[in-house]
């Protein structure tokens, strides 16, 4: 089947498909964020994003300054530990839907945030650009430092058995106390992975034709390609 989400104006890119609490959520560029409700419409949820009208004493160039400015998108969603929607994106924005309305959120980095993951006493880690790690309890956003590759491109990241790995489109790590480790998929060269996924009973790496899977982060198993 095929499913329009607002055709009555143009939308997306979008960046992906996020369940959350038994809720699904589409978001993209342009800031679109959308959830599906019981019945199978969509809600698009806006307010807080819309751009300031323009004002009329600005000239031309100032108008076209201030619409750059406010150019942005989201990369992932997640729940924080209050039951919130949290946001990032580009230019490492981040954002908190509250009382139907999105909020601004102080952010550590002005790199582009790819993905968040929620643990389990819902802590909230996001990935991005150049080695980009931050943490946030509700409102307090930090930058994580670690010891390790310092500039790798993070674009996924997972929580699995107690661990954080995260994913670089050419390998895949995990943080092991404050030290980034590549992980050893029992194979002598470096398994790529652009892509993780966790469930509480596997981690999935995938990159291109190639599939590996865990059950406990020590023993690795190709399922395709390899």
């Amino acid at each position: 089947t095929e499913t329009h989400i607002d055709t009555g104006r143009a939308v997306g890119p979008f960046r992906g498909l996020r369940l959350l609490h038994d809720t699904l959520f589409a978001y993209g560029m342009k800031r679109e964020v959308y959830w599906r409700d019981p019945s199978g419409a969509w809600i698009r949820l806006a307010k807080g994003f819309e751009a300031p009208g323009p004002n009329r004493r600005m000239t031309i160039a100032e108008r076209m300054k201030a619409r750059v400015g406010n150019v942005g998108g989201i990369n992932a969603v997640a729940r924080d530990a209050s039951g919130y929607l949290v946001a990032v994106g580009m230019r490492g924005e981040i954002w908190r839907f509250v009382v139907d309305e999105w909020k601004p959120i102080d952010s550590p980095t002005n790199l582009m945030l790819k993905d968040m993951v929620e643990l389990d006493d819902g802590t909230l880690f996001v990935c991005g650009q150049l080695g980009t790690l931050i943490r946030s309890d509700v409102d307090r956003w930090e930058t994580v430092s670690y010891e390790g590759p310092q500039k790798l491109d993070f674009c996924s990241i997972g929580w699995f058995s107690g661990a954080l790995y995260l994913a670089d489109g050419h390998s895949l790590r995990v943080l092991v106390g404050d030290e980034l480790r590549l992980v050893d998929h029992g194979r002598e060269d470096i398994v790529p992975c652009a892509v993780v996924v966790a469930s509480p009973q596997r981690l999935l790496s995938l990159a291109g034709q190639e599939v590996w899977e865990t059950a406990d982060g020590l023993r690795w198993n190709c399922i395709l390609g390899g």
